[in-house]
C-alpha cells in the first residue's frame, strides 16, 4: 500500500507529508531494516510485521527491492 502520511506521526522532523509503502516482513528481519536510512515502523499496520519506506529516495533502491520481493512473496 502506498500511502502519504504526516511527518509527525512517523516520528520525522520537518512538516509536510511523505509517500509510505508499507511492506510485510518477519518480526526478526523487519527489526534488522530498522534504523536504516528511509526505513519506518509501519504507520497504521501491525508494527511486528509490517514496515514503512519512506518514498523520498532516502532508502536505497537496493533495499526497497529487496522489502517489495520479501513483502510480495510472504502475501501470496
Amino acid at each position: 500500500m502506498v500511502m502519504e502520511v504526516e511527518r509527525a506521526r512517523l516520528g520525522l522532523a520537518g512538516s509536510g507529508r511523505v509517500r509510505l509503502l508499507d511492506v510485510k516482513t518477519g518480526p526478526l528481519l523487519g527489526g534488522s531494516y530498522l534504523g536504516q536510512p528511509g526505513i519506518v515502523r509501519a504507520w497504521h499496520m501491525d508494527k511486528t510485521h509490517w514496515l514503512g519506506v519512506l518514498l523520498d529516495a532516502s532508502a536505497p533502491e537496493q533495499t526497497v527491492r529487496e522489502l517489495v520481493d520479501l513483502s510480495f512473496s510472504l502475501t501470496e
